[in-house]
């Protein structure tokens, strides 16, 4: 159950990767249209960015919706303290087990 939680941990922080990505890459795209708009007089940067944010790769309520999610359920990306005991408990319990201590198994010799 732990690699369960420890991988959506890890989908979780990638998310808010390419979260942060997405507008880096926007705002990147805003200050190129910005400098040519100034260097031709021209005025593509509103038509421009208004086009872009209807792109799929410029959307992120999807990738937002799924990263508020993962943040409102905390319990899913924290373990419990009692699965952190009991996994505990069983290895130990692993260890005390009547094979590994009395038991001798021969394999037909």
């Amino acid at each position: 159950m732990t690699d369960i939680r420890k991988d959506l941990v890890i989908i979780h922080g990638e998310m808010v990767l390419l979260k942060n990505y997405s507008a880096l890459n926007f705002a990147g795209f805003v200050k190129i249209l910005k400098k040519r708009d100034k260097r031709t007089g021209g005025l593509l940067r509103l038509p421009f960015t208004q086009i872009a944010l209807r792109q799929p790769f410029f959307t992120t309520e999807s990738l937002t919706r799924l990263v508020q999610e993962c943040e409102e359920n905390p319990e899913l990306l924290i373990p419990f303290e009692t699965e952190v005991v009991e996994s505990t408990s069983a290895a130990q319990g692993e260890s005390n087990s009547p094979l590994n201590k009395d038991t001798n198994i021969s394999l037909g010799a």
